[in-house]
């Protein structure tokens, strides 16, 4: 989602190199596991909501209140996850959380 190693950390109350270390072992679990890269089909969209929901928070939440500095303007960053909560609103109009995220960035 363009955060750096660095922002995850900050974000995520860590050390760098403690962020980088588990990135580099959720990558091996998914190449050892052979998990696909693939759009979800529509039933599975409601069981990987609250994953993509806390994905998009973090991210706008880094881009937008973060103490350490950040690599990119604040702007851009935090325009990907708000862009992605519409089109999420847009295509799930009647789940209610994701209409909260996207309010909630939007008064922001």
């Amino acid at each position: 989602m363009g955060m750096t190693t660095g922002q995850i950390a900050h974000a995520f109350l860590v050390s760098e190199a403690t962020m980088a270390q588990r990135i580099v072992r959720a990558k091996r679990k998914i190449v050892g596991a052979r998990i696909p890269y693939r759009v979800p089909r529509a039933d599975e969209l409601a069981e990987r909501l609250a994953e993509v929901l806390a994905s998009l928070y973090i991210v706008f939440n880094e881009a937008t209140w973060a103490a350490a500095p950040t690599s990119r303007p604040v702007a851009t960053c935090a325009s990907t996850p708000s862009g992605s909560a519409g089109l999420l609103a847009r295509m799930l109009p009647e789940e209610p959380e994701v209409l909260a995220l996207l309010a909630l960035m939007r008064l922001s």
